[in-house]
């Protein structure tokens, strides 16, 4: 009993643990607690988040931060050095005109803004294009700015989009309400908006590390005493986050960095697109840039290239991959693939076994993808682009 005594009181003064303590309130953890967002349904619901993020925007709203929330979430988002001359008071926000999610105007300052909303769907029908065009048409003399909005900041496909992550929403929102006295009402909404925003993102790689850490060193005395008799309540929600599998920095988490890091070592790929919750890397490699044309539908990559390079999860496998995109191109390669499907596959070249994945140590799990992909590329990559140089790609 004494030696978990002393370990409760190491667990209880680790300055790890107390950091983290103090940064996840906002996060799912408590058994049974109520969350109106979910009780709704609304915790993924891109309307939701956008009704939300408009009354968040707009200063006349009853939400107490007048305008800080707004000269915050564009100053961040577009650059300080615009929004030093901005003060964003007569900031007018409308939903869903002429289909964009937040058309934001502020007369005063010739300073129009479209925000394109995404929590679970991405882009389709060049809609980010065609909403460019209109705020293009509709506001001359303006300055115009157009953000993407999604889970983790992924890339548009237009380079006029400026990429935004729900993190940004919610470090906004907690700075806030540290600096504003707001009614008890208010407090209690943007607490359980914090949990559907936290929901949505999860922990960041920093804070995943940092349970990860605290996990291995007391999973021992976790097991054992992870009860409310034995810790407050602020300290059980620690023990519950780093409980919690999804929460802690895992083996598909370190082979990813692996694989982004064989990448980043080798000066003839490029990575492409932004991380994503499949742990699928995608990347490119200029011989393959110089044959196929970049007549994709910008669904993995804004300059539209068509055929990537895929590391599946945990690195199992590295494949080329025919993207979505121009028909014709699609048609004459299609005829390299070496399967049917949705997404077909030009090459498939196994990387990483479950044994390997398993056993493992990061030393050794990166000496192998690197020497695998090595071989990918050495061998098996030149008889596939000698097939795709031999075809005449044109749409």
């Amino acid at each position: 009993m004494t030696d978990i005594k002393e370990q409760l009181g190491r667990f209880m003064n680790d300055p790890r643990v107390i950091e983290l303590q103090g940064r996840i309130r906002n996060f799912d953890i408590s058994d049974g607690k109520f969350d109106m967002f979910k009780v709704m349904g609304a915790s993924r619901s891109e309307l939701t988040h956008s009704n939300v993020l408009a009354w968040l925007l707009n200063p006349q709203e009853s939400h107490g931060f007048g305008n800080k929330f707004a000269n915050s979430f564009f100053c961040k988002a577009l650059g300080p050095a615009l929004c030093s001359r901005l003060d964003f008071f007569d900031i007018e926000i409308k939903r869903e005109w002429k289909n964009i999610d937040l058309h934001c105007v502020s007369r005063s300052n010739k300073l129009v803004c479209a925000i394109e909303n995404k929590t679970d769907s991405g882009e389709h029908d060049n809609q980010l294009g065609r909403y460019h065009q209109i705020i293009t048409d509709e506001f001359p003399g303006y300055d115009r700015f157009f953000i993407y909005l999604t889970i983790d900041g992924e890339n548009p496909s237009i380079d006029n989009y400026i990429p935004v992550s729900y993190r940004k929403i919610d470090s906004i929102i907690e700075e806030l309400m540290e600096e504003v006295k707001l009614d008890d009402e208010v407090t209690v909404f943007l607490n359980h908006y914090r949990g559907a925003v936290n929901s949505l993102t999860g922990p960041d790689d920093n804070l995943r590390k940092l349970a990860s850490a605290i996990y291995e060193q007391y999973k021992g005395l976790i097991s054992h005493v992870g009860s409310e008799r034995v810790f407050s309540k602020s300290m059980l929600d620690v023990v519950r986050f780093v409980k919690t599998r999804n929460y802690r920095w895992n083996k598909n988490d370190i082979i990813r960095e692996l694989v982004e890091k064989c990448i980043g070592d080798n000066s003839e790929l490029l990575m492409v697109g932004a991380r994503n919750g499949l742990y699928i890397t995608r990347f490119t490699m200029k011989a393959l840039d110089d044959l196929v044309p970049f007549k994709g539908d910008g669904t993995w990559d804004k300059t539209g290239r068509i055929v990537l390079f895929e590391f599946s999860p945990n690195a199992r496998k590295l494949e080329m991959v025919l993207g979505k995109g121009d028909e014709g191109i699609r048609s004459q390669l299609g005829k390299a693939t070496i399967e049917e499907a949705p997404y077909p596959r030009l090459m498939s070249e196994e990387i990483l076994t479950d044994k390997d994945i398993s056993d493992g140590s990061e030393e050794e799990l990166f000496d192998l993808i690197t020497y695998k992909t090595k071989s990918v590329l050495d061998d098996a990559v030149p008889f596939v682009l000698k097939k795709i140089s031999q075809m005449e790609l044109r749409s």
